[in-house]
């Protein structure tokens, strides 16, 4: 991460794989980037997968396409791709000095909460929306997928939107956003962690057949929530 100007701020983008074809959603997101590095921002695209075995677990993919569609619209001095490996304490390091992301993963999302940065999820996956919903967050765009989860289409003007309103508050009330952000790492996160290490603790301690005829139900369970 780098400020090539003192009023150029980072804006992480973490991309997730899609399937075949580049679908229109990279266009469209190339249009949002566009506006984004006119706004000055400096993009910063963060890989959370790289699985080289499996296309549809290799953020990289997309990254460069989306990249390479750059090329002939902006200038690439404004665009960062970081594509090595990157421990827990180095993705910290680089969200402390993120001004605003854009998660399309679980984790990314994750991160961006632990480290106070206000978020635009783009996303398709229960589990994102589990976590919103419970986190009473609204500033996101969830994507039509078709019936093998691809997304089908991306609105730009709709993202444009999401991306004005979260300005407008952090504008007027930057002070809350922390504290909003602050609150769901202290008493969220905190609660929920605590009350699933007590679960997890008391299912340690059952009796042994007890916790085996259980296991079928918690598995239904951790599938229908994520």
């Amino acid at each position: 991460v780098f400020r090539s100007e003192a009023d150029i701020p980072p804006n992480g983008i973490d991309l997730p794989e899609y399937g075949g074809q580049p679908p229109s959603p990279t266009v469209n997101l190339t249009d949002f980037i566009v506006y984004l590095v006119k706004k000055n921002y400096h993009v910063l695209f963060i890989n959370f997968n790289n699985n080289i075995l499996n296309s549809n677990e290799n953020d990289s993919i997309i990254s460069l396409d989306v990249i390479h569609s750059l090329f002939n619209l902006i200038s690439m001095d404004n665009i960062t791709f970081i594509n090595n490996v990157l421990y827990y304490d180095d993705i910290f390091k680089l969200f402390s000095v993120v001004d605003l992301c854009i998660p399309m993963r679980f984790h990314a999302v994750l991160f961006s909460i632990y480290c106070n940065v206000p978020i635009i999820p783009i996303y398709t996956t229960r589990k994102i929306d589990n976590l919103l919903n419970e986190i009473n967050w609204d500033i996101s765009y969830k994507l039509p997928t078709n019936n093998i989860d691809i997304p089908i289409n991306l609105d730009t003007e709709f993202l444009i939107n999401q991306y004005t309103k979260l300005q407008k508050i952090t504008y007027k009330y930057k002070q809350n956003i922390y504290h909003k952000l602050l609150h769901i790492n202290m008493y969220k996160f905190h609660n929920c962690f605590y009350r699933q290490i007590k679960q997890f603790i008391n299912k340690l301690i059952e009796p042994k057949s007890k916790s085996l005829d259980k296991i079928s139900t918690i598995q239904t369970l951790i599938n229908k929530t994520y």
